[in-house]
């Protein structure tokens, strides 16, 4: 099998970069063909992707976090190459949710090993998406996420400074109109490495999980934030979840919206959000809980 190994070399804050020997001697070990490159720009994963399914590669390797990852998956869709993810970011949920570790050998030999699961993908307007959406308060967040502005940072400068949105949308024809402090559309149960957002999310049910925090003052928002990062939504009053294949959301122009953690723009702030089922082929630890092997 050819393998082609993506680094983002600005991931965890020069992590991905600095563990290229280690992949490489792996690799070596294990007499595997494999090319390794690294991005160049942002969206610079998905040419690299691309260009390496023309070539013939088989097993395309992220080396980064949520972001590199996504980046990647949008150049393989639609192929018969499998995904193999190596986590080097700040938050690494994808890894997290197929059971990757963070210690490199592992990861590796998970990369290379012959279990495989497939996934769902959401897809918002014409870009995949592995982990999920975020808007208000989540997306703020993500823009103010760089270099060592860690997720808590971010979340403290960010809290009392952002002001609630007024989403419009439609849920599998359900129409629902209202203010909200922040709004995620989740394929997985985290964002950020540890913050639950979507505790009943699964990454292959072929459901997208909604879950809307309503407007509140910043002192109970902050007040109820630990039940909500553990995942107790039922003990917050202010939020509601839902689940839901087809979305279609309308925001105020200067509203921020986040897609796997990078910041994505729509030129009227219209976006049609979709689950696409069982859709990727994912190296992933065997027996993974929540995942049905294939």
């Amino acid at each position: 099998m050819n393998v082609k190994v993506i680094v983002n070399p600005a991931a965890g804050n020069g992590r991905a970069k600095d563990i290229i020997p280690q992949i490489e001697n792996f690799l070596y070990r294990k007499d595997v063909s494999f090319n390794i490159e690294t991005t160049y720009r942002p969206g610079g994963g998905t040419l690299l992707a691309k260009r390496a399914i023309a070539t013939g590669f088989e097993l395309i390797i992220a080396v980064g976090g949520n972001g590199t990852v996504a980046e990647v998956v949008n150049g393989i869709i639609g192929s018969d190459a499998i995904l193999g993810i190596i986590p080097a970011g700040t938050g690494n949920d994808i890894a997290k949710m197929l059971g990757i570790p963070e210690n490199i050998e592992e990861a590796c030999e998970i990369a290379l090993s012959p279990t495989k699961k497939k996934i769902d993908l959401g897809l918002i307007n014409s870009r995949y998406f592995i982990n999920g959406v975020g808007i208000g308060l989540d997306a703020q967040i993500a823009k103010n996420v760089r270099g060592t502005n860690t997720y808590k940072r971010s979340f403290l400068k960010t809290l009392f400074t952002s002001k609630p949105i007024n989403i419009n949308m439609n849920v599998d024809g359900v129409a629902i109109s209202k203010p909200v402090t922040s709004m995620t559309i989740s394929n997985s149960k985290s964002f950020w490495g540890d913050h639950i957002v979507s505790p009943d999310a699964l990454i292959d049910d072929g459901k997208l999980d909604i879950c809307m925090t309503d407007s509140v003052s910043r002192l109970k928002y902050f007040i109820n934030f630990k039940k909500a990062s553990k995942g107790e939504h039922s003990k917050v009053p202010f939020i509601t979840t839902m689940q839901g294949r087809k979305i279609n959301l309308n925001i105020p122009k200067s509203s921020p919206i986040h897609v796997d953690g990078e910041l994505f723009e729509s030129e009227d702030q219209s976006y049609n959000i979709e689950l696409w089922s069982q859709i990727l082929w994912v190296k992933s630890k065997p027996n993974t809980q929540d995942l049905t092997v294939n």
